[in-house]
């Protein structure tokens, strides 16, 4: 199969498109032509095509400026972050550091902060951002963080959260540049007073359309059961690995199975408006095509997405549950790829890529890409993210592993998902994913969670006997039995309702912190609902360690109240805890004054730190 798959013609297409089509930012003309571009090549591949319009926001950049006039006259390469407004402004530069904290912005108020992006996570410029309005700075200026990949872009709302409510256009203009050119920012600051003019000449277009592209191969046997493999094709700058790559080997991928016609309809779907575009400055502001097409009446039974697919050495698969992880991990193994990589990094269904919106819905979902995080790809976003940069091994092993996958949920007369695996990891967590199941969180937790283990038992058991009756109905399957295929469907129905329920009710996307105040490390976590109880059972361990004055024991209890640390760069903190997709606020404690209080404590008396967290408890 994967002979089909051939690595020039990808390539080919990917250096074409990149020079042909750059900036291909959602709602433009560019964008669309590219669209149009990408659909004649599905059809070339053997796939009937049709095209999907949807209203947007489109970011139109005319004019970026930035020059120092003191203490010496010079331009500086820069380009305006989306959704900047415009202006003509002049101001003395004032260097803030990351910028997180108030104390950064000392003799800041009214000047031109010059930042350095998050190194850690660029989509951290929001907090920065933020922080910087409420210090009521002039402009922002962002530099790279990351040396000779030149400027980064990532758009910015003026709103304090990530749901998918209406949001504020930013009120500052924002400029991005190099990390070379902000390090000579930062030189001549420590020489004398700079001052800068900036100009940005921007608009948004409210009324603006993009386009998804749709190629379709249909079913022979379930046709109204739909395998998707999908990719988006709006960018920054010319978005080779981000994300044209994947999408020209779409264009590959259709010749296989036009080759061998799959038992499920296939569609192939290039998104418009992964990176920017959502209505009304909504913080959501991602994954818009993805999630118009999620919306679609369609029966939906597997999502194979594609993101960053030749941005590295490593294989890197996130998945919404065990049974498409394990169905994407078999054929790793079938392909040898579990040899050659050592280890494919896997990890939960994140909420970076147009997979996200199929996960919302339950949908069995994989993402496939040549990193285990965005953030680990030196050039995203950046103008240095070209044809050059691929990783053209691992562009091509990701195509066979994509293809092959896609094959197995295609052609199996039963969907291969195996219900067993699901109901395990429910049960026993997933210790590679850091995820803790029902049996370990009912040792750490204040209600008995006994009758719900059993229960999912005894769904584990039931499921067991499912998977004999389908090995022995494919066994006796000779490709040609209407009265097998007719039970079949019924069967894949009522495993594709029992993995949304599991999807729906175990994992999902949880935030910690205070928008704008700090970092907001977001996380997938397998039943967040019941975090509340293991800190009710922490604190509980930490009064009885107290009352018997063992100050480690309590300060061990406490420190088990997730998390102790931010995930993103160790500095101390607590929740609250939300879903930020649902604005969900979850039940917490925080410790952390008892924490201090206890860490600093010189005498031996507890009684006020006692009383403080049996309060907490209690609430």
């Amino acid at each position: 199969m994967c002979n089909l798959i051939s690595q020039d013609e990808m390539l080919k297409h990917i250096k074409y498109i990149c020079k042909k089509y750059p900036n291909r930012i959602a709602g433009s003309e560019i964008e669309k032509n590219a669209a149009y571009y990408i659909g004649a090549e599905f059809e070339k591949s053997g796939a009937e095509v049709s095209f999907e319009e949807f209203p947007v926001l489109e970011w139109k950049p005319h004019d970026a400026k930035l020059s120092i006039y003191t203490p010496i006259k010079e331009s500086i390469k820069c380009c305006a972050m989306p959704y900047s407004p415009s202006c003509e402004i002049r101001g003395e530069l004032k260097f803030v550091g990351l910028g997180f904290e108030d104390k950064d912005y000392i003799d800041a108020e009214g000047k031109i902060a010059l930042i350095e992006l998050c190194p850690y996570d660029v989509t951290e410029d929001k907090t920065q951002y933020l922080r910087a309005v409420r210090n009521n700075v002039k402009a922002v200026i962002f530099f790279n963080s990351i040396p000779k990949t030149d400027i980064r872009i990532f758009p910015i709302v003026e709103t304090q959260n990530w749901n998918m409510k209406t949001g504020k256009r930013p009120t500052k203009p924002i400029l991005s540049i190099s990390y070379e050119n902000g390090i000579k920012l930062v030189g001549l600051l420590k020489k004398a007073k700079v001052e800068l003019e900036i100009s940005i000449k921007a608009e948004v277009i409210e009324n603006a359309k993009s386009v998804n592209v749709i190629g379709t191969i249909e079913g022979a046997k379930f046709p109204d059961e739909v395998v998707l493999v999908t990719a988006h094709h709006d960018c920054w700058f010319e978005g080779a690995n981000d994300n044209i790559a994947s999408v020209c080997m779409l264009f590959e991928i259709i010749k296989v199975f036009k080759k061998y016609k799959p038992l499920r309809t296939m569609k192939f779907v290039s998104f418009g408006a992964e990176e920017i575009g959502a209505l009304e400055f909504c913080p959501w502001l991602w994954t818009n095509g993805s999630k118009f097409f999620a919306d679609s009446d369609l029966n939906i039974v597997g999502v194979l997405n594609n993101e960053l697919l030749g941005a590295g050495d490593a294989l890197s698969v996130q998945g919404t549950g065990a049974e498409i992880r394990k169905v994407i991990l078999d054929t790793a193994d079938v392909l040898k790829l579990k040899k050659k990589y050592k280890k494919i990094d896997t990890w939960h269904a994140f909420i970076n890529s147009d997979h996200y919106p199929f996960t919302l819905k339950g949908i069995p979902t994989a993402q496939f890409s040549g990193k285990s995080a965005l953030t680990q790809y030196k050039n995203y976003h950046t103008s240095t993210d070209t044809p050059e940069d691929i990783h053209e091994e691992t562009l091509m092993d990701l195509a066979c592993l994509a293809a092959s996958s896609g094959f197995f949920l295609s052609h199996s007369l039963f969907l291969p998902y195996d219900l067993s695996v699901c109901f395990d990891e429910l049960l026993n967590g997933n210790t590679e994913l850091k995820a803790r199941g029902l049996i370990q969180m009912n040792k750490d937790s204040v209600i008995n969670l006994d009758k719900l283990i059993e229960l999912l038992h005894r769904q584990k058991d039931l499921s067991d006997e499912l998977c004999e009756i389908k090995n022995s109905l494919e066994k006796i399957y000779t490709g040609n039995n209407k009265e097998i295929e007719k039970y079949a469907s019924k069967m894949n129905k009522k495993i594709l309702e029992i993995i949304k329920k599991i999807n729906l009710n175990s994992y999902h996307s949880v935030a910690y912190g205070e928008y704008g105040l700090h970092i907001v490390p977001i996380i997938i976590q397998m039943f967040p609902s019941l975090q509340a109880l293991e800190d009710l059972y922490f604190t509980k361990k930490a009064i009885e360690s107290l009352k018997d004055k063992n100050l480690s024991g309590t300060l061990n209890n406490l420190r088990n109240i997730y998390p102790y640390k931010s995930l993103s760069n160790g500095i101390e903190f607590y929740p609250p805890r939300f879903m930020p997709e649902y604005d969900l606020d979850l039940p917490f404690i925080n410790p952390k004054e008892e924490i201090f209080s206890l860490e600093n404590k010189k005498e031996s008396n507890y009684e006020r730190e006692i009383l403080s967290l049996t309060k907490k408890y209690e609430t």
